[in-house]
């Protein structure tokens, strides 16, 4: 029912060198195996390529500066950040110049999906249920932010794009929240989710679906190969982890109260 897209790129690949120079140039790696470039040229070679972002997006975050700091950063970013570059690289397709709209972008996925499409060159807005969270996803490289508690998404994306929409959309709510993001996307966008805490069934007309050629497509946690990647930018400090509190295992219930409330911004760690 829904139009999707293929997992790679054909004719794409691109060699390794040309991959690794890629790498080196738009997104500030500073050291490259030809084996992993040649593999990130699988993931999305074309993405890659169009990545020209500007200083601002490519400017090193602080990085960790201590073994436990390293610890901890591959604790909260792996996962999260393997996931959000396969939403946008490898399954959106998302391209340096496009608008992207990022739903709870306080969340692990979400702040990680605002560092990375800005790193990629994107314009981008996010949204989220409080103001203190916004102001997080500012200082992540969020270009407009919208919050979804009091402010209609939809009509907040149109705004902000002179009517026109967005190009992506990642989107990993779901409930309410799903439809008011599929109707921020442009014609021919493409919305990619991977989750729906806060409703996995939900309910939205079919007919601006196909009149306006959106592409709805699913996607799950990323490749060894993307791991492999965005660990190189995280390690050459152009990502960065947010960690809103590390405990020590014994106050594991503190940390799921955190997450129910929905306090943290970024990921909740448990230290044994």
């Amino acid at each position: 029912m829904f139009a999707t897209h293929d997992q790679h790129d054909h004719g794409a690949d691109g060699s390794g060198d040309q991959v690794k120079q890629t790498l080196v140039s738009h997104f500030g790696l500073r050291s490259v195996r030809p084996s992993n470039a040649t593999r990130a040229g699988r993931v999305s070679c074309v993405a890659l390529a169009c990545a020209t972002a500007g200083e601002e997006g490519r400017r090193p975050r602080r990085r960790p500066s201590s073994p436990g700091e390293w610890h901890d950063a591959a604790a909260a970013g792996q996962i999260v950040f393997t996931t959000a570059w396969h939403m946008l690289m490898t399954r959106a397709k998302l391209r340096a110049g496009e608008t992207v709209v990022v739903s709870a972008s306080g969340s692990g996925v979400g702040h990680a999906a605002v560092q990375i499409a800005k790193l990629a060159g994107a314009t981008v807005i996010a949204t989220a249920g409080s103001d203190e969270k916004l102001a997080r996803s500012r200082e992540d490289g969020a270009d407009h932010v919208l919050n979804y508690g009091n402010e209609d998404v939809t009509a907040g994306v149109l705004g902000l794009t002179g009517a026109r929409g967005a190009d992506v959309v990642i989107e990993h709510v779901g409930g309410e929240q799903f439809g008011a993001c599929l109707g921020a996307l442009r014609k021919n966008g493409r919305l990619v989710t991977c989750g729906g805490h806060a409703g996995e069934v939900v309910d939205f007309d079919i007919i601006p679906l196909f009149r306006n050629e959106w592409s709805v497509i699913g996607s799950r946690t990323g490749t060894v190969r993307e791991t492999e990647l965005v660990m190189g930018l995280i390690t050459d400090g152009k990502l960065l982890p947010r960690i809103h509190v590390a405990l020590p295992l014994e106050e594991a219930a503190e940390a799921h109260r955190i997450i129910e409330d929905r306090e943290q911004f970024g990921k909740v760690l448990l230290k044994p």
